[in-house]
Parts: C-alpha cells; sequence; structure tokens
C-alpha cells in the first residue's frame, strides 16, 4: 500500500500543475483573440489592396517584383513562436518534397521566419539554399518581420520566377493546417484571401500614370500580404496552444480526481485498521 505522506504529495503537484495549465490556456485565448481580431481586419485590408493592385496591373504588361525568366523560385516558411508544432513540420516537409521535387521544378532558395525550421532542413529530392533565418517571431513583432520580408522581396525578387509562403494557416478553432500559397507575382495569387469582383474592373479612367501608382502600392500589398500570412500562422499557433493547454488541464483534472479517491481509499483502510486495533485490544482485555 502507497505512502498517505506521498498520495498528498503528489495531489498537491497535481493541483499546482493545474493552476499553470489554468493559466497558460487563459494566456493562449488571450493572444487568440488579439491575433484572431487583427487576423479578420488584415484579411479585408488586404483584399481591397490587392485588388486595386491588379486593376492597375491590368493596364501594364510587366509583372513587379518577379522575373519570368529566372532559374529559381523562393520559399518563406513562416514557422512558430514556440518548438511544440512537430506534427506541422512533418506535413509540411512532405508538401514541399512533393512541390518542389527537384526532378520536376527550378532550384529553391529558403527564408525562414520563426522555430522549427531544423524539424524540415533534411528535405529529400529538394535543392534548396538557405538564405536567411530569423528565429524572432511574435504577434508584437509582426510589423518588423513583415516589413523584413517586405524589403526583400524589393532588394531581390529580381531573381526569383514565383514566391512562395508556406504556414500553418488557421481554419478554426480546432482545425489548423500547413498550406503553401503563392504571393508573387501578384497576378497568381488566388485563393489567399477572398477578392470580391465588381463590374466596373475594366471600365474606368486613371488620371494618373498607372506605373508610378502601382509603384506606390506594390509594396504595400506585398507587406499586407506577408503581415496576413504571419497572423495566420501565430493566430493558428494561439489556438493549437490552448488546445494543447486545455488537454493538459483536462488530464490534471483526472490526475487530481484520481489520486483523491486514493488517497480517500488509503484513509478509509487505516482508520479501519486502527478501529480494529482498538476492537481487538478491547475484546482481549
Amino acid at each position: 500500500m502507497e505512502d498517505l505522506h506521498i498520495i498528498r504529495k503528489k495531489l498537491e503537484n497535481y493541483k499546482k500543475i493545474k493552476q499553470i495549465t489554468e493559466a497558460a490556456k487563459l494566456a493562449a485565448v488571450s493572444n487568440f483573440s488579439i491575433t484572431s481580431q487583427k487576423l479578420e481586419k488584415l484579411q479585408k485590408i488586404a483584399s481591397e489592396s490587392l485588388n486595386l493592385m491588379k486593376k492597375i496591373s491590368a493596364q501594364i504588361k510587366d509583372e513587379p517584383g518577379v522575373d519570368k525568366n529566372a532559374e529559381k523560385n523562393l520559399l518563406i516558411i513562416i514557422g512558430s513562436q514556440k518548438e511544440i508544432q512537430a506534427h506541422f513540420f512533418s506535413n509540411l516537409k512532405k508538401m514541399i518534397a512533393k512541390q518542389f521535387d527537384i526532378a520536376s521544378s527550378l532550384p529553391l532558395d529558403i527564408y525562414c521566419v520563426g522555430k522549427g525550421f531544423d524539424k524540415i532542413v533534411q528535405l529529400e529530392k529538394v535543392s534548396f539554399e538557405l538564405v536567411k533565418h530569423s528565429k524572432n517571431l511574435s504577434y508584437k513583432k509582426v510589423g518588423e518581420v513583415t516589413q523584413e520580408l517586405s524589403d526583400f522581396i524589393r532588394d531581390h525578387g529580381f531573381e526569383y520566377k514565383r514566391c512562395f509562403v508556406a504556414n500553418m494557416s488557421f481554419k478554426s478553432f480546432f482545425i489548423q493546417e500547413p498550406k503553401i500559397s503563392i504571393v508573387a507575382p501578384l497576378s497568381e495569387v488566388s485563393g489567399l484571401i477572398k477578392v470580391e469582383s465588381s463590374s466596373s474592373d475594366v471600365n474606368y479612367l486613371l488620371e494618373f500614370d498607372p506605373v508610378k501608382m502601382r509603384a506606390l502600392i506594390e509594396q504595400k500589398t506585398l507587406t499586407l500580404m506577408f503581415a496576413l500570412e504571419v497572423y495566420n500562422a501565430i493566430t493558428a499557433e494561439n489556438a493549437a496552444n490552448f488546445m494543447i493547454m486545455n488537454k493538459a488541464a483536462t488530464n490534471s483534472d483526472n490526475l487530481i480526481s484520481e489520486t483523491t479517491l486514493k488517497k480517500n481509499k488509503i484513509r478509509q483502510i487505516l482508520i479501519t485498521k486502527q478501529i480494529l486495533e482498538i476492537t481487538t485490544y478491547v475484546d482481549a482485555e
């Protein structure tokens, strides 16, 4: 029979664990609320910006930011704030290997943001070069991260035929899926964000130089696109954090219940034993 003192110590530890997991769960909910609200706003702004960008680009033959004759692609991997999404990187590794197979795809440059890149660095059948790896990723640094990404495309976009983003996509509070989507050239973007169509998309007049106007909004549009994907990844991670902490809190409750029951049983056995000893002593007298 297990010592009652040990059982009580275990019970105390389980209760402390429960407090920690509940606090972590509340923090995850708070972070999720912040990032999901910003994600929703960004979807609307990015949709309008991309729609305007496509309208202006329709009047210009060349495509900015990329070179259709380039001989390599760029893949931006948006990882995680914490290294908790092993399943995401496992699935992402398979997706990258399938989409960028060396036998059927151009050489690949990889720009990684956040943690977890080491889990997919051994890519089979994929020819790639790591051009940059920034581990600083949090919702407080989204502006800094997205500006760095946008500046990189501005300075090096002409080296690539296409630019892709791989990240964890937020579907619902319970569903987060890894995905790879294209962000440049902007003319090939589809499914990334919802763009409302309009009957006046073609029949309108521009009283300004479309090339200059496109140059003004192109960088901002790319920055918005990257911000959207970063917030998408962080929101998905916060939702995953909540589910993990919620499961840990539930497990703590189960352990507390089981240990409390075990403690009560041992106490009952000890009390019964003491009563039996007293009764035996009285009978002997």
